[in-house]
């Protein structure tokens, strides 16, 4: 689950700006997706599975999960498949 309010730039007074707002949900969402698939907190900011615990920390953070990151989504993938892990 996904709180978008603060995702809103009309949130901290600001003009509304659909862009932004559809930028940091895609963000946010990529993020959580990440954990469902069993990714922790990634220590490179830039990374969408870097913690953010602000709307800055999240317009920092790429679209797209590190290199380490999409390589352990890959291996976890492989070991979800029917017949276990693609070697």
């Amino acid at each position: 689950m996904v709180s978008l309010a603060r995702l809103r730039q009309e949130f901290y007074g600001l003009a509304a700006n659909r862009e932004v707002f559809l930028e940091r949900a895609y963000k946010e969402a990529l993020h959580e997706t990440g954990h469902l698939f069993g990714l922790v907190h990634c220590t490179e900011r830039e990374c969408a599975m870097s913690l953010a615990t602000t709307v800055r920390q999240i317009d920092w953070k790429d679209d797209a999960f590190c290199a380490q990151c999409a390589a352990r989504l890959r291996r976890h993938r492989g070991e979800l498949s029917p017949g276990g892990p693609k070697v």
